[in-house]
């Protein structure tokens, strides 16, 4: 049906709530009336190609047809969830918020948990619009959401992403001032007055060029926190392959780099703080479930040592994979299926170190990425997580890769798919937390950079590495061994053999994995560890039963919860 004066449009938000019909625009996120009012004015112009303010922000209005149109930042990575219920009188009504428990505890109607999200998950697939929940959908961030109809779904429009993005044109110094300009007036509007500042560092590039930028900006009477993760000392890990189990002495070189003006302290799960009870406290403030439980439990110390500090924000550079530190191997299939030998050309000959051969260029840049597709599908690590965790053949993932293609790598770029993080909620953090590479000028500007341009010199991540000359320190600016987090994970859990069992034993009889996944390998393989000992397993076959056994515990809690909800709503209708 069509809206009219009758209907109840109800907007829903983690830190603020509609109580009158009346009070029509809805911002959550805005720090001052200027910026309420500029992201009202960017929803009522849209589809307007333009970049509104950058932080975590949502907003939603209706507008003079009585149509209502919402959108989220890309900083707020989870993007907006919405449903339609019913109100006493059977009348239709829009609930939006930024977070689904938001959402679920405001609707009067029956919630129900979504099986086949529940199993999409455990498999690492890609699901950009469903949730846990059948009546809860999801807008991904950077997209107007507009609702002409009730009864119809949303229309959308990208204003940050894919479809909007021109084709690449930025190179060589252009692209280089570009890039260090917009990123350091981003984190420079990030800053908050003269609070403490707080960010998560590692030993590896993306991170590390945060950090970097923050101390250029502050003074060493307010110096940067930065907080890195670091596996607890009676572990007793060693090197594997490329990674180290421990990269924080690299992460203490920038207290070195930037005297004064970063403070580096060490995480440390000294207290043995256990991944599936970080996970469900994690699950119960989000609802949604948490994909790395080990990465939980240091996730959340940091974020809990910043609120000590007083910090209002915590700085991360978790995104910096895409925006930052890619090493766009895609480029020379894309420039051959445009037909620019003009480009492949460029990327043999613009070699930014003259120790790497023409032949080299030529081998590392458009052979090797060639075949690396059809090499990635003989040895695709996710047909082995997916025989540890005992997901049906038919649930395969098809090997996607960041590889495959501009396309691909545009799509990740936006954000679109990071609903698989359950921190990316705001209410799955203890603080707020700001990305400045999820920042839609950042993602905008790296999609502009031409693809060849990304690949600089002999190593990997090149451009990263050339962006952060000056100011990232050169044994970590030029470091090609990557850390490892977690690792410790196995320590932490060696003495939990009963816990895990019986665990496993919950999975049947949990909602959407009973009956789908056949745990019975893994119990075996399980039962045959090393119970007590300091060496465990394999890191795969940790991280393997960890997310399973903690979705299946998300899957169990929030089946009671929506049982719950329901009979209090009942009674209290009663």
């Amino acid at each position: 049906m069509k809206i009219n004066s009758q209907v109840k449009w109800d907007y829903v938000s983690l830190f603020s709530c509609i109580q009158s019909p009346e009070e029509i625009p809805v911002v959550w996120g805005a720090r001052d009336d200027a910026t309420v009012r500029t992201l009202i004015d960017f929803l009522l112009m849209q589809p307007q190609r333009r970049n509104p303010p950058d932080f975590k922000w949502a907003a939603a209005t209706q507008r003079s047809d009585a149509a209502v149109v919402a959108t989220a930042s890309t900083m707020l990575g989870s993007g907006l969830y919405w449903s339609i219920d019913h109100d006493t009188a059977s009348r239709p009504y829009l609930l939006i918020g930024v977070s689904p428990g938001d959402v679920v505890l405001r609707r009067k109607g029956l919630t129900t948990l979504n099986h086949s999200y529940i199993r999409e998950y455990l498999s690492g697939e890609r699901s950009d619009r469903k949730t846990p929940y059948n009546e809860v959908h999801r807008i991904p961030a950077g997209v107007f959401a507009v609702w002409s109809s009730i009864d119809t779904p949303p229309e959308e429009t990208e204003w940050s992403g894919p479809d909007v993005w021109a084709e690449p044109y930025l190179e060589g110094r252009d692209a280089r001032e570009s890039y260090l300009n917009i990123f350091d007036a981003t984190i420079a509007r990030l800053i908050d007055g003269n609070a403490p500042l707080a960010s998560m560092l590692s030993g590896g590039l993306d991170s590390s060029f945060v950090v970097a930028t923050l101390a250029r900006m502050t003074t060493p009477d307010r110096p940067v926190h930065a907080f890195v993760h670091a596996p607890h000392p009676d572990a007793r890990l060693s090197a594997i392959g490329n990674c180290d189990p421990d990269d924080s002495a690299f992460a203490k070189k920038m207290e070195t780099a930037h005297p004064g003006s970063v403070v580096v302290t060490k995480v440390i799960n000294t207290d043995l703080v256990q991944p599936q009870d970080a996970a469900l406290r994690a699950a119960r403030r989000s609802w949604l479930p948490s994909f790395n439980p080990g990465n939980q439990i240091w996730i959340d110390a940091i974020a809990e040592q910043a609120a000590a500090i007083g910090a209002p924000m915590l700085f991360s550079g978790q995104k910096g994979n895409a925006a930052f530190s890619h090493e766009h191997s895609y480029a020379a299939s894309y420039y051959l299926q445009h037909g620019r030998l003009d480009q492949l050309a460029k990327m043999v000959f613009s070699r930014a170190d003259s120790n790497i051969s023409v032949y080299q260029s030529a081998r590392k840049r458009v052979l090797g990425p060639l075949i690396r597709p059809w090499r990635s599908q003989k040895n695709n690590p996710n047909a082995e997580y997916k025989k540890l965790i005992g997901a049906p053949d038919s649930a395969k993932v098809n090997g996607s890769s960041q590889s495959q293609g501009r396309r691909y790598f545009l799509e990740w770029l936006s954000q679109s798919y990071s609903a698989l993080l359950a921190a990316d909620c705001p209410a799955g953090w203890i603080v707020p937390v700001a990305d400045p590479f999820t920042a839609s000028a950042v993602l905008a500007l790296a999609a502009s950079i031409t693809p060849y341009q990304w690949l600089q010199g002999p190593y990997p991540r090149g451009y990263a590495r050339s962006l952060g000359e000056g100011r990232v320190p050169d044994e970590i600016r030029l470091r090609t061994r990557r850390g490892g987090q977690a690792w410790d994970t196995w320590f932490v859990i060696r003495n939990q053999r009963e816990r895990y069992l019986d665990e496993l034993e919950l999975v049947h009889r949990s909602p959407g994995l009973g009956g789908w996944v056949d745990t019975s390998e893994m119990k075996k393989r399980a039962e045959q560890w090393p119970w007590g000992e300091i060496h465990g397993p394999s890191q795969i076959e940790v991280i393997a039963l960890d997310r399973l056994l903690s979705l299946a515990a998300f899957a169990r809690m929030t089946e009671e919860r929506l049982k719950t909800i329901c009979i209090t709503e009942r009674s209290t209708s009663g």
